[in-house]
């Protein structure tokens, strides 16, 4: 019988029970295995290799432990290439003492040989600009008053600002504007301060007094007026807040309008208590919490009819009255604020007849400066 080389055959051969001329399967798979763990088996070994190493052994890790102890990291780096625990330069630049900067409120900084100094903007001071500071100016003030449409006296034009007398009250009342305590019209207003004077930027009115002291006579009919008008001096109380009856002084050395002075001209902002150039125009209409307003404004005093047709004249007897004004600009005559006076042009003012007023205001003199921190500011001007 021919003997079957192949592989294939001979697993058909043994599946079917097939044999050589002896009877037995061909030894094939066994020698097959044989030839199988020859090719896996040890390699003969070689001999020592010139460096001591043999062929297989693991060769050293590139980071791993050196002979003398050093890590691989330690060794020389490229010109140029950081160390990797070296430190990342800022984005924003190298750190100063301005670095973030430290001024508050919009001061600027700089450098010195000890650490920083501060130049402060206007309004504030101190080591890094943190205290708001003022320099508050008072003026003396006078104004001119101006009335149309009045029954018998007409139209008329009066000076104000000098305090000659105490109104006199029917029934009797006081006063805290008597004339050896507040002798004539006066303004205080708070100015931002630079380098110790005042400066532009926000400006706001703290107090305000003008006495209205004149007399007019008119187809035999004589009317004397005496009121005070204030702003910023006397107790309020009351929804909308009056003065009282007789009113308090209560200076607060606080605004009661506030601007934007500009150069030579200081804007006041919004208010909405806008005369409508009418004979109606009352108290009652001039209220408005708008910042630009003259707030509480007051009127305390008298007007008496002594001569002729008292009787067709309107709005005598005691007044006391408190409103909100509408202020015009005032246009200053210089901006060395520390010695510039100004004048506001005229804005109606309310009457509870039907007539219209008109009031304007002039600062004739600077009476004095004070520059320092709210605190220390006070109102004690009369």
């Amino acid at each position: 019988m021919k003997v079957i080389r192949s592989a294939a055959a001979f697993l058909v051969l043994a599946a079917i029970g097939c044999g050589d001329d002896s009877g037995t399967v061909p030894d094939v798979g066994v020698k097959k295995e044989a030839s199988v763990a020859s090719e896996a088996g040890p390699k003969p070994d070689l001999g020592p290799a010139p460096d001591g190493v043999k062929p297989d052994a693991p060769k050293p890790s590139p980071d791993g432990p050196r002979p003398d102890g050093a890590k691989p990291s330690d060794g020389p780096k490229p010109d140029g290439a950081p160390k990797p625990d070296a430190p990342k330069p800022s984005p924003d630049g190298p750190k100063t003492a301005c670095t973030p900067n430290p001024c508050l409120n919009g001061g600027t900084c700089s450098p010195t040989s000890s650490g920083f100094s501060c130049a402060c903007s206007a309004g504030w001071k101190g080591t890094t600009c943190q205290t708001a500071s003022f320099c508050d100016v008072v003026y003396r003030v006078t104004g001119v008053f101006k009335t149309t449409d009045a029954p018998i006296i007409g139209q008329f034009t009066k000076n104000v600002g000098a305090n000659a007398a105490t109104p006199p009250f029917n029934p009797a009342r006081t006063t805290p504007f008597t004339p050896a305590a507040f002798a004539a019209g006066f303004m205080r207003l708070r100015f931002p301060s630079l380098n110790g004077a005042p400066a532009a930027g926000p400006v706001k009115i703290i107090e305000f007094y003008m006495p209205m002291e004149f007399s007019v006579s008119s187809l035999g009919t004589n009317v004397n007026t005496d009121i005070d008008q204030s702003a910023g001096m006397l107790a309020l109380a009351g929804t909308p807040p009056q003065i009282g009856d007789p009113p308090a002084l209560d200076r607060v050395c606080g605004p009661v309008a506030t601007g934007t002075l500009t150069g030579t001209t200081l804007s006041w902002g919004a208010c909405s208590a806008v005369p409508d150039n009418t004979t109606s125009w009352t108290f009652a209409k001039a209220v408005s919490n708008d910042p630009g307003c003259l707030h509480r404004m007051s009127t305390w005093g008298n007007v008496v009819c002594t001569s002729g047709m008292c009787g067709l004249v309107t709005g005598t007897g005691n007044q006391r009255q408190t409103w909100d004004q509408k202020l015009n600009s005032f246009v200053f005559s210089g901006t060395n604020y520390a010695t510039a006076t100004f004048t506001m042009a005229e804005v109606q003012t309310p009457n509870v007849t039907s007539v219209k007023t008109f009031s304007s205001y002039s600062a004739t003199s600077v009476l004095k400066v004070e520059c320092d921190n709210t605190a220390a500011l006070t109102c004690d001007e009369k």
